[in-house]
This record gives structure tokens, C-alpha cells and sequence, in this order.
């Protein structure tokens, strides 16, 4: 598992970011002046939270935010669920996370060539521009993965996938001013892959107590 973390963890350490040979550091007290490359930190012990990452206020448009790049699309017609929920990891938990949803498979339009390569950057480049934060990248293994599968019930619908073998997890939050988005990509090497984009919102119930004047 690639251990690539963009977002902040609460510490009482003074951290400060700054880039060095394109690989994202970090400086701790002025008094140590300590370098440490944010690829190579263990962060098995670290906690996700929400509220570490800065909140963005990117005009992102109309949900679902991000259409299939040029000479894509997404397939069978997918729309929208106004409430359901989808499976996020972090380095060190796997969770659902409901509100409105969207789920789809990306492949070429028209007969078009396209490869994994251009897809995944068409979709990192955005979301990254939008405020996003990657949390995590990799394969689930063993107890991770059997956990993903137990939640994951709606496997075998649009979008859904096994992160496992030749298809790795990519997984990102948008701390957005109007709602936390979170987006599951599926990153292979094969020029097709799946997105899954859910704005955090709670349930709201519409169900009412029937009476008389409603009947």
C-alpha cells in the first residue's frame, strides 16, 4: 500500500509545507528544522478527521461536480440517487458514508481510444484543483478487504469494484463549504475505470403518522 497522505492530523507540532524535488515535506519546530518526505511517514497510527483538511470553496457546479473526460463517458445511463451511501478508506478504517450519490463505469466514446493513464489524471488533476485531498491509495488486504466486502452491498451495480489485485483504491475528500464530498476512483491498467461520488448529507425521513384528514 502506497502510504501518500495529503491531509493535516491534529499534532501539536508547528507544521509547515513547502516542495522539494516535487516530493511534499514537511518542517516541524524551527528548532530541529527536521525534513521529513510525507512518502515515507508511517501513518498506520494516525486518525482521519473531517475538519484537518481546509475547507474549499471551488465552484464545483451541479452535483454529481465532475463529467467523464473527452473521448469518455459514463455508461448505462447512470444517474443520481438522491440518498444511499458508498464505501470510503482511509489508512486506517474503512467506513460508509451516506447522502447523495452517484456510482458509474467510465469507458471510451464512439469507439475512441483511451487509456488508464489519461483517465486517472483527468480525474486526480480536477478533484485536486476543486480542494480536493487524496487520504488514500492501494490495495485492501486481508481484514480490510474482507471488511469492504461485508459493507459494500450493493456490489455488482454501476461502478462498484474489488480493490484488489490490478485494481487499486483511490480514494479523496472535498472538505467543500456546502457539504464533505467524498469520491472513491478505480485506478488500473486497463483503459476503463469507476467513480463513486458521495455528498455527505443526513437521512431526512418523509415518512408521516397517517390520520384522518389525510386519507
Amino acid at each position: 500500500m502506497k502510504k501518500v497522505v495529503y491531509f493535516l492530523i491534529s499534532s501539536s507540532l508547528f507544521i509547515s509545507c513547502k516542495k522539494v524535488n516535487n516530493a511534499e515535506v514537511t518542517t516541524t519546530t524551527k528548532d530541529t528544522q527536521e525534513l521529513v518526505d510525507t512518502a515515507d511517514v508511517d501513518i498506520k497510527d494516525q486518525v482521519f478527521d473531517i475538519n484537518s483538511i481546509p475547507v474549499s470553496s471551488a465552484d464545483l457546479g451541479d452535483f454529481p461536480f465532475f463529467c467523464a473526460p473527452n473521448d469518455a463517458k459514463y455508461i448505462n445511463n447512470v444517474k443520481p440517487k438522491d440518498f444511499d451511501f458508498i464505501v470510503f478508506a482511509t489508512p486506517n478504517d474503512i467506513f460508509e458514508v451516506e447522502g447523495k450519490t452517484f456510482r458509474a463505469w467510465i469507458h471510451n466514446e464512439n469507439g475512441k481510444e483511451v487509456t488508464s493513464r489519461y483517465l486517472f489524471k483527468s480525474y486526480d488533476d480536477a478533484i485536486l484543483k476543486a480542494g480536493g485531498v487524496k487520504v488514500f491509495e492501494g490495495n485492501l488486504t486481508e481484514e480490510r478487504l474482507k471488511k469492504y466486502q461485508e459493507l459494500v452491498t450493493y456490489k455488482g451495480s454501476d461502478g462498484t469494484f474489488i480493490p484488489a489485485g490490478d485494481s487499486q483504491m483511490v480514494c479523496y475528500v472535498i472538505n467543500h463549504a456546502s457539504g464533505p464530498i467524498y469520491i472513491v476512483y478505480e485506478k488500473k491498467g486497463y483503459p476503463s475505470a469507476s467513480i463513486q461520488i458521495v455528498q455527505q448529507a443526513a437521512f431526512k425521513q418523509t415518512i408521516e403518522r397517517i390520520t384522518s384528514d389525510k386519507i
